[in-house]
């Protein structure tokens, strides 16, 4: 008999906690998805910036701009240095690319077609 009865109070114990855990659960979702909608609501608060917009342009060294001319056959799209157009199929061991003074600093254009594949970089010095 003693054994029925610490077998009942095992299996109630257990089912309690089973219950606890449960409910538990239901609240902690309740709890997130009303913080959701709360946060998804806000988004009409002027403090929160909901655009991300770059607040200077964007400035490459020369140095840099020669190490892409380097790596053009990877990047596989012409690149424009102050309207000097450098083909992809270019061999940079047999270019002059003294045009490029790398103590200079460029702006970076991009150029995309209508599937986003990069097909120009248009590099202009400042």
């Amino acid at each position: 008999m003693n054994r029925n009865s610490f077998s009942m109070m095992q299996l109630y114990f257990f089912s309690l906690i089973f219950i606890v855990a449960i409910s538990l659960g239901v609240y902690l979702f309740t709890i997130t998805s009303k913080t959701i909608d709360k946060a998804y609501d806000m988004r009409a608060d002027h403090n929160q910036a909901t655009v991300l917009q770059i607040v200077k342009p964007y400035v490459v060294e020369g140095s840099d701009v020669l190490s892409i001319l380097t790596l053009i056959k990877d990047i596989g799209c012409e690149i424009v240095v102050d309207g000097v157009t450098f083909p992809p199929s270019l061999d940079i061991t047999e270019t002059d690319v003294s045009i490029v003074d790398a103590q200079a600093h460029y702006n970076e254009k991009l150029t995309r077609d209508q599937n986003g594949k990069l097909i120009q970089v248009r590099y202009t010095s400042m």
